[in-house]
């Protein structure tokens, strides 16, 4: 009867510290089992695309087959942005532009509810920098553009935050041509005030014979002020896989590039409307055209559009 009355002490006694211990609250239990300070997860990233949440000078980049284009899965964390140098203006064909005036290589004064896309182009094969690579930002729609510096390095400015857009890059040279929505299948969508940072390499294709042949481009009027209208046209034919509808005209100097598009045969022309506001000077365009397996013309017909 002794034996039998402690042990229900201690059944009784075991009960009423587990009733205790369920009253102290959740933060003191998991410190005594060595959890440390609980804390809340963060929310989940928003959906609607990589660029869509990151925060302000960082970038997410989706997976790549190519080497030493950033991110490795499309889930990975934001990582600081390298700072980018004032991008130089350059063209990879031998022609020299006509004298005169040069407009102003200031960066253009941000506007409202626009973001800005930066990056570095790079060789596949040895990672060296590839300069004067032509970066084009919504071909079919915001038709921006720049063109890389000494070290491979662009940016983008006033690309419309909320517009959903890709990035493609002509190098020349009988170079591969890139573009974000293909090879990365990456579309960005940026917020007001946001920088995204999207880097990526390209290689030398090895063969001539895969080309675009551009020819006979042509500005008309080649000389006119902003606000009015000038036509661009160019012969584009051939390249392996047939051609494709990526046939440009890409001013870094001015930021824009004017797509053309077929009007018969192999002939593409477009109409634009230099905007208001440029300052006076000349403006060169190159010419480039692809193809469908993602050849481009090796050298860039380049004319002039006089400003003023």
């Amino acid at each position: 009867m002794f034996t039998r009355t402690r042990q229900q002490a201690g059944l009784l006694s075991r009960r009423w510290l587990v009733g205790r211990m369920a009253s102290l609250p959740v933060a003191l239990l998991l410190a005594s089992c060595g959890a440390g300070t609980v804390t809340t997860p963060p929310p989940p990233p928003a959906a609607g695309g990589l660029a869509t949440g990151a925060p302000t000078g960082t970038a997410a980049v989706a997976p790549s087959p190519i080497a030493n284009t950033v991110g490795s899965t499309a889930t990975r964390a934001a990582v600081p942005s390298p700072p980018s140098p004032t991008r130089a203006v350059g063209t990879p064909t031998t022609a020299v532009a006509p004298p005169g005036t040069p407009p102003s290589t200031a960066p253009p004064t941000p506007l409202p509810d626009t973001g800005v896309i930066r990056g570095r182009v790079t060789d596949r094969d040895g990672g060296a920098p590839l300069p004067d690579t032509r970066i084009l930002v919504g071909y079919k729609s915001t038709q921006l553009a720049a063109s890389t510096d000494q070290d491979g390095r662009y940016t983008v400015r006033n690309v419309p935050a909320g517009a959903e857009v890709g990035v493609i890059g002509f190098y020349g040279h009988g170079y591969r041509y890139h573009n974000s929505v293909y090879d990365d299948n990456l579309r960005i969508t940026l917020r007001p005030g946001q920088t995204f940072t999207y880097d990526f390499a390209t290689y030398d294709l090895h063969d001539p014979a895969g080309e675009p042949q551009v020819d006979s481009p042509a500005i008309v009027p080649a000389a006119a002020a902003p606000g009015t209208q000038v036509r661009f046209r160019v012969t584009a034919r051939g390249g392996k896989g047939g051609s494709s509808d990526e046939v440009v005209a890409v001013s870094p100097e001015l930021g824009r590039l004017v797509w053309l598009q077929a009007t018969g045969g192999d002939t593409y022309q477009a109409d634009f409307t230099i905007p208001a506001g440029t300052r006076p000077g000349e403006y060169r365009f190159v010419f480039i055209a692809a193809s469908n397996e993602c050849y481009d013309n090796s050298t860039f017909p380049l004319l002039t559009l006089r400003v003023g």
